[in-house]
């Protein structure tokens, strides 16, 4: 099907969609939220059923042109607040009719104008244009599954399926919970309906044999899919599951590609084929044994409430940044970016590829080869990133509307604003805990957190909150209140 603006006047042009129902098409009331949101940029954006209702009540609008005196067209507002019926709009009863001294000409134009006008008000909605309710998503990451906490909840060696089990119940949770009263968006309000959730990667541990043997990547992903995938029971404002958006990490990369470190098995790229398979969806599915990681990378973007969200493998590398450079060219200049990835924005030396020899991955240089960029600062992996930070500090300036970056690996929580290095940026960071690896919270399990985010266009706000999902430590449990603790609030150019 075609998509945007001109598969939507196609739509209405080539089937008839009429909104008495006549045998060319079909009514514009049957089509569902679903429906409709396949015929925009992205399927997966979670738009309000009562954003589509205004829209679709201006598809039908032509009926009452046809049948009653012409009166000015309720707001979207409006109709989105249910403050107007459908049905009486409609010409049915009840409103009073002002009259309009363009009424006959316009009336003239038929309902299919308006049928076009409201297709081309739904297109907007599914792009992100006219969204009008704030944006809340749930950010985590580095999950591990294959290792273990060395306590938590007053028990010692505790394994991550069951830590995690216990974020993601607090996570079930959210909607009943209420934000703190600080200076952020919906402050004091409950947080309510997710629009999506995201993981920033390392799903599995690294399947090593030393000093204790970690199970396979297979076994680690099959876990993350029962506990966490399936467990997640939040809903989005359409009615539907909240959607898991997931990137991956060095850990789970290197089970697919082989590691410094002695792995058992060699290989598996079981997560990596999972994770390429639940978000680029090829026409041929990935296995374990034919996902290759070379020509296999995880680049995707979607929108949600007007702001263009970018997902990419471990980095923005060379061959990320030309791949957002065709992505942006869809992207208006105005329209906020957010990446989301594993590594911070001053990558390690040890993720960049190898300058030695073959440039291989080898017990005795340590590099692990997870993004196409050869180490440029040295021959070691203590050697400096400057030249790789350079290029994407260059990549930011060209692209002044990249309002926020998030990122796991270091596993603690933090709200900052990268420099670049040379000091010349200032873009919001967003680094998040890993409930397994925190490097506070593995120390003190009551810093337990993920983050609550909330952003609206309508002001040009973002507003993260770190909420501690373990505050009691180890008398917590499901039912323990969360704990808010850090807050940030920036502005979205």
């Amino acid at each position: 099907m075609e998509t945007g603006v001109f598969g939507l006047f196609r739509l209405v042009w080539s089937r008839g969609c009429k909104s008495d129902g006549g045998s060319e098409g079909r009514k514009m009331s049957s089509i569902k939220p679903r429906e409709v949101g396949r015929v925009g940029r992205s399927s997966s954006v979670p738009i309000p059923w009562s954003d589509y209702r205004a829209a679709l009540v201006w598809a039908n609008f032509g009926v009452g042109t046809l049948k009653t005196p012409w009166r000015k067209p309720p707001s979207f507002r409006e109709v989105g607040l249910g403050r107007v019926n459908r049905d009486e709009f409609a010409g049915q009863s009840g409103l009073a009719r002002k009259p309009w001294r363009m009424q006959n000409r316009i009336t003239k134009m038929g309902p299919r104008v308006w049928q076009v006008i409201g297709l081309l008000g739904i297109t907007l909605l599914t792009r992100g244009w006219l969204q009008a309710s704030p944006v809340t998503f749930v950010f985590t990451s580095d999950v591990h599954y294959g290792i273990a906490r060395s306590s938590f909840r007053g028990a010692a060696q505790v394994e991550a399926a069951i830590v995690n089990a216990a974020l993601v119940r607090k996570i079930n949770r959210l909607p009943e919970v209420m934000m703190p009263k600080d200076e952020g968006l919906r402050a004091g309000q409950a947080v309510g309906l997710v629009d999506f959730v995201v993981v920033t990667g390392d799903i599995t541990n690294r399947q090593e044999l030393y000093p204790l043997p970690i199970q396979s990547s297979a076994v680690s992903w099959q876990q993350f899919s029962s506990g966490f995938l399936d467990a997640v029971a939040l809903r989005a404002p359409n009615g539907s599951r909240t959607p898991i958006l997931v990137v991956p990490g060095n850990h789970d990369i290197s089970n697919a590609i082989g590691s410094p470190n002695r792995l058992r098995p060699e290989t598996d790229a079981t997560a990596m084929a999972e994770i390429y398979n639940r978000n680029m969806q090829p026409a041929v599915p990935r296995t374990k044994d034919t996902y290759r990681f070379a020509s296999d990378k995880v680049y995707y973007s979607k929108d949600f409430g007007g702001v263009h969200l970018v997902f990419l493998t471990i980095w923005p590398d060379s061959q990320a940044r030309a791949w957002m450079e065709q992505d942006f060219r869809a992207v208006a200049a105005t329209t906020p970016i957010f990446i989301f990835c594993h590594d911070q924005p001053d990558i390690e030396a040890k993720h960049l590829t190898n300058p030695n020899g073959k440039r291989d991955i080898n017990s005795r240089d340590k590099f692990e080869n997870l993004v196409v960029d050869v180490c440029a600062g040295g021959s070691t992996v203590e050697a400096n990133t400057i030249v790789e930070q350079r290029a994407l500090a260059a990549f930011l300036r060209a692209h002044r509307n990249v309002a926020a970056y998030f990122h796991g690996n270091a596993n603690w929580q933090e709200f900052y604003s990268w420099k670049g290095p040379d000091g010349d940026l200032a873009l919001p960071v967003f680094r998040v805990d890993s409930p397994i690896k925190g490097k506070d919270s593995g120390k003190d399990e009551t810093k337990l957190s993920f983050q609550v985010v909330t952003y609206d266009l309508a002001v040009k706000r973002l507003t993260a909150r770190e909420c501690r999902w373990n505050a009691l430590g180890r008398e917590d449990r499901d039912a323990t209140p969360v704990d808010w603790a850090a807050v940030r609030t920036i502005n979205l150019r």
